[in-house]
């Protein structure tokens, strides 16, 4: 017949210190197991922690038409909501309207962007991260696929140095100029560290 023998947790055995009360091995597996367990939970939950800092600024964000697109296109940022329309208009370009928002964000780090859309109609957002003057290098790129209706959306971004180089100032784009007859707001925009 085997012993059953009682699982010990910390037992004090003087004033001064905790020491664990020595038995078997699987008392010491299960301890070890328990630990482990607990550290890859705290772990996962805090990639996913909603209380990240975020990293985005949206007081400095603008919402930019060139001269063409303007008289098509109208903008506005309020509240940290972004919305702008597009009408139809000839020779569209992704360039002609951009959501431009500042962030200088370190080179070789994973991102993550989350954001809710709410779209009229399935189109391609371009995204990318640029260097926000002449020659508009771009760090990091990808295509949001829009869904009809309001949707949450997550992207995963790590910029990268090109040619050896990162220079400043960076901003974070969503490129608009090829919307047509769109109408787009953009809300709850979280930026975070992986």
């Amino acid at each position: 017949m085997k012993k059953e023998e009682q699982i010990h947790g910390l037992e004090r055995t003087s004033e001064k210190t905790f020491r664990f009360k020595t038995g078997s091995t699987r008392k010491w597996l299960f301890l070890t197991a328990v630990l482990f367990s607990a550290l890859f939970a705290c772990g996962v939950s805090a990639a996913e922690n909603p209380t990240a800092p975020n990293l985005l600024d949206m007081k400095k964000a603008t919402v930019w038409f060139d001269g063409k697109a303007a008289k098509a296109g109208n903008g506005e940022i309020k509240d940290g909501k972004i919305s702008f329309s597009m009408a139809d208009y000839p020779k569209p370009s992704i360039y002609l309207g951009q959501i431009i928002i500042p962030a200088e964000l370190q080179s070789d780090t994973r991102y993550r962007l989350t954001m809710k859309i709410m779209s009229n109609q399935e189109a391609k957002l371009p995204f990318c991260y640029i260097l926000n003057k002449a020659p508009y290098t771009s760090y990091a790129a990808q295509d949001i696929t829009l869904k009809n209706g309001t949707n949450d959306y997550s992207i995963v971004f790590t910029p990268r140095m090109v040619d050896g180089k990162y220079e400043s100032p960076r901003s974070l784009h969503f490129l608009i100029g090829e919307l047509k007859n769109a109408t787009i707001v953009i809300s709850d925009l979280k930026l975070t560290e992986e």
